[in-house]
């Protein structure tokens, strides 16, 4: 069957051509609905063709019937109906979110990815900026992106903003969720938490980072004002001479040793020098 408007066309396409949708949001459970399925299959074949999108290497991209495809393998089946569609990966997220939705016992985990992954997708379908832009996003009717989402959805706006949040959350944590263990609300407050931990984290490692920084300046600075101090009447004496070859010659190794710690004050941005002792000090407060 071909219809010309929508360039779709319904081919029977072997099971071992038909490769699953990239980070598919939604799992396939070997449960009683998937026996049903199965048995379904076995006597009336598969009913509702699956949706899928041409590869460049002749394979299919499965975009819906995740679960019918693995009934019909079940079943027996080498191959299954396909609706074709050659569309780009924006549009195919979001079919594959939509195809779901309405779909019963689906876990929060499942709808938490599934609408992060049609709402960055409806986004860069509008060309709008996408990080940290969720919340205030709107197309041309002024419609939010989620309230664009929830039109199509069993879940409101603001509902769907929730489950959205829950990707933060650690998977060890989002299982929990799955099982029922945590509430919905106590999960999402738990989320915003751990953002602000997060922050937290972050501003403790970079003081962290600063402090073994400063450490590391000290033991050079010490090693440095040790070596400046031993060898500063030989540099002085040197300079005296007028800088004679022969006086280098005959002290080089002070010298040098002078001039490595003058240049490793002048890149620490060292006008005056500090004291062993305060130095000292400084490294036991860190």
């Amino acid at each position: 069957m071909e219809n010309n408007d929508t360039l779709e066309v319904i081919q029977r396409i072997p099971l071992d051509k038909l490769r699953p949708y990239p980070d598919h949001p939604f799992g396939v459970r070997d449960d009683d609905m998937m026996k049903q399925t199965v048995e379904s299959i076995k006597q009336f074949g598969v009913l509702v063709p699956g949706i899928a999108r041409p590869l460049p290497d002749g394979s299919f991209e499965l975009i819906a019937g995740h679960r019918r495809k693995q009934a019909s393998a079940v079943a027996g089946l080498d191959d299954m109906p396909i609706i074709v569609r050659d569309i780009d990966r924006n549009a195919a997220t979001i079919i594959t979110v939509d195809s779901n939705l309405q779909r019963e016992n689906i876990l929060p985990s499942e709808k938490a990815k599934a609408y992060k992954m049609k709402l960055e997708a409806i986004k860069r379908q509008a060309g709008r900026p996408g990080k940290n832009s969720a919340q205030v996003g709107q197309n041309f009717e002024g419609k939010t992106s989620r309230a664009q989402i929830a039109e199509n959805s069993p879940d409101s706006s603001s509902q769907i903003q929730r489950y959205i949040r829950l990707n933060e959350l650690e998977p060890e944590l989002l299982q929990l969720v799955d099982e029922g263990k945590i509430g919905m609300t106590p999960s999402v407050e738990i989320s915003y938490l751990k953002a602000e931990l997060s922050a937290k984290e972050k501003e403790l490692s970079a003081k962290i980072t600063e402090a073994q920084n400063r450490l590391a300046e000290i033991n050079v600075l010490k090693t440095h004002i040790v070596n400046y101090s031993k060898t500063r009447d030989v540099y002085v004496a040197y300079r005296k001479s007028g800088y004679s070859k022969k006086f280098l010659e005959e002290h080089e190794a002070d010298i040098i040793i002078h001039k490595a710690a003058k240049k490793a004050f002048d890149e620490l941005g060292v006008k005056k020098l500090p004291t062993s002792k305060s130095l000292q000090v400084e490294f036991a407060e860190q």
